[in-house]
């Protein structure tokens, strides 16, 4: 969580008229004023009574949470029956995470810098810039950093949206952080189209007891507010497992964002606590994210007494004052908050935006109740049962019952018996189960998966070749918001680090002494102004399309002179770590060829072009060279041929 402190105070209230000794009244259309937020927050947290609603069944519905024990207890099952849960929703979230993570983990960078907007499709910079990437993205990568980004991708794919925040944290390397919201925990109107243009939001913390008591210490939350939050629980024993719903809430007001924190809203939903709070929990304030400027602050004048050398009159003269250095923060004016849409339509609004679980809904059930169904129907045609074959006797004609009699294995019995079970489950349930898989394969673009499933596998193979290029495609749709959106979060955290490391208030791009002790951070380098690029639309995107290309091209141009090139533009693409070792092994291997040939050739001219003096020889010096010059032709795969 981000400081909370700021040393920027509040604009100052207009002073009371003379002789007036009342209180001046509260603008009542601002919302720093808790009076006219709460008004407002009240009715978003009904507006979003649904929604909660909602992503607790959807969170539920994922994994098909039953207990079939317990529904066999309350008669909703019978004894010999069960449910199959086939999880469709969490199977297609799960197809589709890894082009996301690859899209995030696998590249070298986080992101790429470029002076010059045209040199961005270039997949390697100038040496200052190459600089700066490696500094950066060793700094956001700190032991975790993949989590928050993970976390944001799985709820928007199962809910159809979800959210990040960009923070400031001296305890990251960079004083720069990134957090995981959660779907239901940022709230924002309902009918908003993007939350860049929205009056404010609220991001919802699960606080304990021992936490709201610190945060009173650290940062200057309210202690009578906190008090009366947690008041409610006191004496219960719950206060020490009870986690308290607070809302930091984050809104534009006077041009600049300002953060407020405030219990929940009163709620019918027993997840969440309302408390006693009739205040802030800490009061507004300018948001701060480090960013600091110095500024050229005009001094008042002071006084100063002269006296008249004539009159030895003493006068006071106003001295002006030079201005003077003053280090202030620099107010944000956009929030620092970044929420990832599952896919983009032409319904702009962010409340239309469906998930995969919602997606998944009816072919999950389906699926389920295919499942399930034949195999309690194979369980039941396992069961034996037994009737007497023919009774006469009277009131045989009635309702048949059932019988104490248990069959034990080597008795005999006085009346024949017949044996019978139900019927055994159509194997033609398998298939239609296989059907709504297909079926919904291809319609979530996963038609390399689809095609698997076909019989007739004359066709198979053309067709998984022809469907992963299809589904690559597809996943590029996806991708090229997901890009978007991970540029939006670095590019925002660069403007951080960028002032923070002019500023030196972090140690970034730093120049090394001569003596080589840490210098002075490369402040040339670091003030320019850059263009920026999610890393992974090259290093991973395009970088493995490029060697799928090469691969299929390399048994044309392994028989041409441009086959060594090749392969060492083919290594390095694949390989961008380890390439440049294996580049230089072939390059050393090639010098030795070429060394090798040409002695063979030497061998050739000085040698074996004159039969008499190598007949002079002794027997085993002509087979020593015969064996040498065999060798190397192998090597540098060269003729045999010619004069022995």
């Amino acid at each position: 969580m981000e400081t909370l402190a700021s040393t920027t105070d509040q604009p100052p209230v207009a002073p009371l008229p003379a002789g007036n000794t009342e209180t001046q009244p509260v603008d009542q259309t601002r919302l720093s004023n808790y009076g006219v937020f709460d008004t407002q927050f009240q009715q978003m947290i009904k507006d979003w009574d649904h929604e909660f609603i909602r992503t607790r069944e959807q969170r539920i519905f994922r994994y098909i949470e039953v207990d079939v024990e317990k529904l066999r207890s309350q008669k909703f099952l019978k004894d010999d029956e069960t449910i199959v849960p086939i999880r469709v929703a969490d199977r297609n979230i799960r197809r589709e995470q890894p082009a996301f993570v690859a899209f995030v983990t696998q590249s070298r960078r986080s992101l790429i810098f470029r002076e010059r907007q045209s040199d961005l499709e270039n997949a390697q910079g100038a040496s200052d810039e190459q600089r700066l990437e490696e500094a950066f993205t060793q700094g956001m990568r700190y032991p975790g950093w993949e989590l928050p980004i993970h976390g944001a991708t799985d709820g928007a794919q199962a809910h159809g949206w979800d959210s990040v925040e960009v923070v400031y944290d001296q305890n990251r390397p960079l004083h720069v952080g990134i957090e995981h919201i959660g779907h239901d925990k940022l709230l924002f109107p309902v009918e908003a189209i993007d939350t860049e243009f929205c009056e404010y939001l609220a991001r919802g913390y699960d606080l304990t007891v021992q936490q709201l008591q610190s945060f009173v210490k650290d940062y200057g939350f309210v202690a009578d507010q906190v008090n009366k939050l947690i008041q409610p629980d006191s004496g219960t024993g719950r206060r020490t497992i009870r986690h308290y719903r607070v809302w930091k809430i984050l809104f534009r007001e006077d041009g600049i964002i300002k953060v407020a924190w405030r219990c929940d809203a009163a709620t019918n939903t027993t997840a969440r606590s309302s408390g006693n709070c009739d205040g802030w929990l800490c009061e507004p304030k300018p948001l701060f994210l480090g960013r600091q400027q110095i500024v050229m602050r005009e001094q008042p004048p002071i006084k100063q007494i002269t006296i008249d050398p004539v009159t030895q009159t003493p006068t006071v003269v106003l001295v002006s004052q030079p201005p003077v250095e003053v280090v202030e923060d620099i107010p944000e004016t956009q929030f620092p908050i970044y929420l990832l849409r599952y896919h983009q339509t032409e319904d702009q609004q962010i409340f239309s935006t469906r998930g995969r679980v919602f997606l998944d809904n009816y072919d999950q059930e389906a699926q389920t109740a295919i499942a399930s169904g034949f195999v309690n129907k194979l369980i039941r045609s396992t069961n034996v049962y037994a009737a007497v074959e023919n009774d006469t006797s009277p009131g045989s004609a009635a309702a048949p019952k059932q019988l104490p009699v248990s069959l034990q294995h080597g008795h005999v019995y006085d009346k024949p018996l017949k044996f019978f079970s139900s019927d055994a489950p159509d194997p033609l349930l398998l298939n239609a189960l296989q059907w709504f898989g297909v079926r919904n394969a291809d319609e979530n673009g996963q038609t390399d998966f689809a095609v698997n499933n076909r019989q007739d596998s004359r066709k198979t193979a053309t067709e998984i070749q022809a469907a992963s290029q299809q589904a690559s495609l597809l996943s590029g749709v996806q991708v090229t918001i997901y890009s978007t959106w991970i540029c939006s979060i670095y590019r925002r955290a660069w403007e951080i680090v960028q002032n923070l490391a002019i500023n030196n208030q972090i140690s970034f791009l730093a120049v090394r002494n001569p003596d080589g002790t840490g210098g002075q951070n490369d402040i040339t380098v670091i003030a320019r102004d850059y263009y920026v690029r999610a890393a992974g639309d090259i290093d991973v995107t395009q970088r493995a399309e490029q060697v799928q290309r090469m691969m299929q091209f390399w048994p044309i141009v392994a028989n041409t002179g441009a086959a060594l090139p090749f392969l060492r533009a083919m290594m390095m693409t694949a390989f961008p770590n380890g390439g440049s070792q294996w580049v230089a092994a072939i390059q050393d291997d090639m010098r030795v060829k070429q060394l090798l040939t040409q002695v063979w050739q030497m061998f050739e001219q000085l040698v074996m072009s004159r039969p008499e003096e190598l007949q002079s020889l002794p027997p085993e010096q002509q087979q020593q060279l015969m064996q040498m010059r065999e060798l190397v032709a192998q090597t540098v795969a060269a003729p045999t041929g010619g004069n022995q």
